[in-house]
């Protein structure tokens, strides 16, 4: 053999061998200082790890590297991958184990969406190795720390979706300075609080930029327009999302980034119009531009769509969506439609080219405010979302052309018109949003519908019809929201779910014309089919007795029969339920409660939320419920007329209502982690148990009011850093105010108190009003749903469909002088109410401080003094009572900048002087200055005097006061005098009646002399 030939043999054999895979029984083994840091650093989550989660990672000499989410090297068999996403449950258990960094040769870990808190390990600086490092969807607070940045290996940085992580020292600018290898950066919900201009400045300096192809930092607090510069050389970025920032005016740099495939601008405040050529970016294919209240979308010229690649487009709740620019005058030179691979038949293809091609050719553009009917002509949408855009008109028929849509929801505008029967044949639409409309007509009927139809919502419309054929041609229907229309049904609900084994959600509600005998079966519900039913929803549908059939649906979570006419008692086959979570069974006529014989099958911990407010139930609260509440539960069962003691197991549930019971005895000593305590109008008696301070940290809603508590006030209620509302009103309570503790950090959330009409007594305590943070700063416009403290809120998932319940309470407050309820007028509101006490002293120029306070009421007390030139600062004070006190002095001229001061009340004081004429003050008529003689104004037509008759009044004034007190001190001498002389006299009886006569009549003299000059006149309770 040629000696070329041996050696090319000899290198074909060396190389064969070498690329060889290594055979299994030589597989490299985890190391076991590895393997035993695993196994520490799941023991540090153990107790909070999900079902089955990590259940591979055992120490019995296991292979680490065969473990649930353990990547290892091939040959060496270090971890270099740990991906443990979503293992946990969803609560705070600590901080994320130092076990983690013996790891050395980790290159890629992803603990996100688990509950680790507390602050980002300092130490990930030392898995020099790490490369893609994911801590996403966690709870994580706290500055991010400085050492990230020295992490210059990192290719993939997400920390976005944490509780509170700041990113300020170091900034985004030190941050990014040194990462030269960064590709991917998502920082979204991370507080980096920077203008426009220096987060553009931040990467314009950093040596990632032309390598960056993720960059997400929607919610991060960046505020005003961003430069152009840096991003002109981001030429790799397909993903961006600048989300719910402030940045003013939509960026221009936005067209030439021609790499995008993702482009989120959510929520980000622009005005003017959104430039249509970025609908034309070659390789965008998600769009979302929604929540931009004041952006006009100008979609691209129609003749130019076929570039248009986008596939997902939320276009929701913005000012104004239009078609673009008419096409050219010779639109028969444009391409043919492209059919190849259109699932739909021979004639409905037909029918939509013709329809596209006429849109094409539109002489015209849409009408002002109707659906664009150039949205037809994106050929390739799978998601679509127009709500919330005050569109009116009809539903384009041109939209039954788009076959590849996956999801449509024009919820919330104006749309009239009939539903076409063509978009439910869209062979591959799974969700139809249609409700909270005003399309009208009967259902349309269909026979080729289209089989993956999951989800409907054509609720709150003005349809009729007949729900059983129409629900009956959807086969695979799971949600069916139906809600507010005028429906009917030829067979009963009984035989409806009987042939739906898909539906798993139906909400019903508000449909009034459905016949009484739909709701109740006739038929054996034993021989009832399985029924996969989830939610249901019969709200004010006027049943007048329990639907039995109910208590048949095994798998039911969520039940509301409330706002109907059901009578009696309820049934007692409700608690056979064993997953019934939501039960509202409020505002009907039901009297009690019939007691299940066997509580072994109890709902439990399961039971979130039990609502039998406004019903007539009498008597004492159930024991047996106590079996099906839990630490979670919410119990609302107030307007009732429920007596006798409450019960102590109702202590550890989270959100209690008892309110406008008859309910006696004492409150119990046992809440814990309570959020809202209503137990107002009922007849308790005591005092307030201290442990609501101790062992409710929680506590948000303290309404204790209409009762019959005794005691002092309870100041160490200031230590709740949480409690937004306190009412204490009409009790017995007496006593000076004292706070616990700080006086400057009592009651900092709080935003309503009211301890009026009780028996507190001494000075308006200038350190109780220094505390209350929450009325002097605004608060977050983003936490309104935790700021709503009197609902409870509750989500709702299904196996592909998510919805959320709440169940609203509400306060009485007087506001502007009429009690109304809280949750029926604009809140949060800012009140202070402490009327009808005994309060002596001046007014606290504290006050003034809260800015933000709506409403002050100290009427009826002894206070004295000037009003405070300070309440010229409470700009949003929109009612104000300082009447039947005895303040005097001048009205402050600062009063008159209170612009939304609807509502004054100054009557029964000693006020003197020129009540101000500007402004609002010009709008209050004389029964917001009676009872104070000394003012002047036209409000009480009472002109005032000039300086010269000013003075010479006040002269008059002192020297009639003078004499007034002498002839007071003559009748006082003679009386005296009397008194001397007539005492022996006294124990004769005529002489005793005759003295006593004329007694009357000289302090009837003294009192007509110095009374009505130096008292004034009766004062008289005033109403408005």
């Amino acid at each position: 053999m040629p000696l070329r030939h041996v050696t090319v043999f000899l290198f074909t054999t060396l190389l064969i061998l070498l690329t060889q895979p290594p055979p299994a029984a030589s597989a490299v083994l985890c190391h076991l200082n590895e393997s035993s840091a695993l196994l520490r650093f799941k023991q540090s989550i153990s107790k909070f790890l999900l079902p089955g989660k990590l259940s591979s990672w055992q120490g019995n000499g296991s292979d680490c590297c065969r473990w649930q989410g353990i990547t290892c090297h091939s040959i060496t068999g270090f971890v270099i991958k740990l991906q443990i996403p979503d293992v946990t449950q969803d609560t705070f258990f600590g901080s994320i184990d130092s076990s983690l960094f013996e790891l050395k040769q980790l290159q890629l870990l992803d603990l996100s969406m688990n509950g680790f808190n507390g602050s980002i390990p300092k130490r990930l600086v030392e898995l020099t190795h790490l490369t893609h490092l994911d801590l996403s969807f966690c709870h994580l607070s706290g500055q991010v720390p400085e050492e990230l940045s020295q992490m210059t290996w990192l290719i993939s940085l997400n920390l976005s979706i944490n509780h509170d992580l700041q990113l300020q020292r170091p900034n985004l600018t030190t941050l990014i300075r040194r990462l030269d290898q960064l590709q991917h950066l998502q920082l979204d919900f991370v507080v980096v609080s920077m203008s426009g201009r220096d987060v553009s400045t931040a990467f314009l300096s950093s040596p990632s930029l032309q390598k960056l192809k993720t960059l997400s930092l929607a919610r991060c607090n960046i505020f005003g327009p961003l430069l152009e510069e840096p991003f002109l050389h981001m030429s790799s970025l397909s993903h961006l999302d600048l989300s719910v920032n402030n940045l003013q005016g939509v960026p221009k740099f936005l067209d030439n980034l021609t790499s995008l495939n993702f482009l989120g601008l959510i929520g980000c405040r622009f005005q003017g119009n959104f430039p249509p050529s970025i609908f034309l970016l070659p390789k965008l294919e998600i769009l979302y531009v929604a929540e931009n209240m004041d952006l006009t979308v100008l979609l691209p010229p129609r003749n130019l769509t076929r570039s248009v690649n986008i596939r997902r487009m939320d276009l929701s709740s913005i000012k104004e969506l239009t078609d673009g620019p008419l096409v050219p005058s010779n639109p028969s030179s444009l391409p043919s439609l492209e059919v190849k691979s259109n699932p739909m038949n021979g004639s409905i293809l037909s029918s939509c080219t013709s329809s596209r091609n006429s849109v094409r050719n539109l002489s015209t553009g849409n009408p002002q405010g109707l659906i664009p009917q150039g949205l037809c002509l994106f050929f390739h949408l799978t998601y679509l979302s127009l709500s919330d855009n005050s569109l009116n008109g009809s539903i384009p028929t041109c939209f039954s052309c788009l076959s590849s849509l996956v999801s449509l929801n024009l919820y919330g505008n104006r749309l009239t018109g009939s539903i076409s029967s063509s978009l439910f044949t869209l062979p591959s639409l799974e969700f139809l949003g249609l409700g909270y409309n005003q399309l009208s007509g009967l259902l349309p009927k269909f026979y080729n519908p289209s089989s993956k139809l999951t989800y409907l919502n054509i609720g709150n419309n003005l349809l009729s019809g007949d729900i059983s054929f129409f629900m009956g041609s959807l086969p695979s229907l799971e949600v069916a929201t139906l809600s507010s229309n005028d429906f009917t049904s030829m067979v009963n609900l009984f035989d409806l779910l009987d042939r739906k084994n898909s539906l798993y959600h139906l909400d019903l509600s508000n449909n009034r014309n459905l016949r009484r005998e739909f709701f109740y079966c006739i038929k054996n519900t034993s021989m009832m089919n399985p029924s996969q039913l989830e939610y249901l929803n019969l709200r004010s549908c006027d049943i007048p007795s329990f639907p039995t059939f109910i208590c048949e649906l095994s798998k039911l979570q969520h039940l509301d029969l409330s706002s109907n006419n059901i009578e009696g008692k309820i049934s007692a086959c409700l608690w056979r339920i064993t997953g019934l979570r939501l039960l509202t069974l409020d505002h009907n006529k039901l009297d009690g409660f019939l007691e299940p014989t066997n509580t072994t099958r109890a709902i439990g911990a399961r039971l979130s939320l039990l609502s039998v407010s406004s019903n007539q139930i009498n008597g004492l609260i159930p024991s047996f419920l106590c079996n099906y509440i839990a630490e979670s539960t919410t119990l609302d069962m107030s307007n009732n007329a429920l007596t006798d003691v409450i019960p102590d197991c109702l202590c550890k549930v989270s959100w209690l209502n008892l309110s406008t019971n008859q309910l006696q005895g004492q409150i119990p000593n046992g809440f814990s982690n309570i959020q809202l305590l209503d137990l107002s109008n009922n007849n308790l008696t005591g005092v307030i148990p201290k442990s609501l301070a101790s062992n409710s940290a929680s506590l948000k809603a303290l309404v204790l009011g209409d009762n019959k508590l005794e005691d002092a006030f309870p100041g160490w209620l200031g230590r709740l850093t949480k409690l937004k509302v306190l009412v204490l009103k009409s009790n017995h309570l007496y006593g000076p105010i004292f706070l616990f503790g700080n006086s400057l950090q009592a009651f900092p959330a709080l935003k309503i108190f009211d301890i009026s009409n009780n028996n507190f007594s001494g000075t308006l305590q200038h350190g109780l009003f220094e505390g209350l943070k929450g009325m002097m700063n605004n608060g977050s416009e983003d936490d309104h749903v935790d700021d709503d403290v009197f609902s409870t809120y509750y989500s709702f998932w299904g196996h592909n469909h998510s919805d959320y319940f709440s169940l609203h309470g509400e306060i009485k407050q007087t506001i502007k002088g009429n009690v109304l309820p809280i949750t029926n007028i604009k809140w949060p509101l800012n009140i202070i109410d402490m009327s009808n006490n005994n309060f002596a002293g001046e007014i606290p120029e504290e006050i003034g401080r809260l800015k933000y306070l709506h409403g002050l009421n100290v009427s009826n007390n002894h206070l004295k003094g000037h009003i405070p030139n300070s309440f010229g600062n409470l700009l949003q004070l929109e009612w104000l009572d300082l009447s039947e006190n005895q303040l005097s002095g001048p009205i402050p001229e600062e009063l008159v900048d209170l612009t939304f001061l609807s509502n004054l009340n100054l009557s029964y004081n000693d006020l003197q002087g020129r009540i101000p004429q500007e402004k609002q003050f010009s709008t209050f008529g004389p029964y917001s200055f009676k009872g104070n003689p000394k003012l002047c104004g036209s409000q009480i037509e009472k002109t005032c005097s000039t300086n010269g008759d000013v003075e010479k009044e006040a002269i008059s004034m002192r020297e009639e006061e003078i004499q007034d007190w002498k002839n007071g001190s003559i009748g006082i001498g003679f009386a005296v005098g009397m008194i001397i002389i007539t005492l022996p006299l006294l124990f004769i009886e005529s002489v005793a009646n005759w003295f006593w006569n004329e007694t009357d009549k000289m302090i009837e003299f003294i009192w007509m002399q110095i009374g009505p000059s130096k008292f004034g006149k009766h004062r008289s309770k005033l109403e408005f």
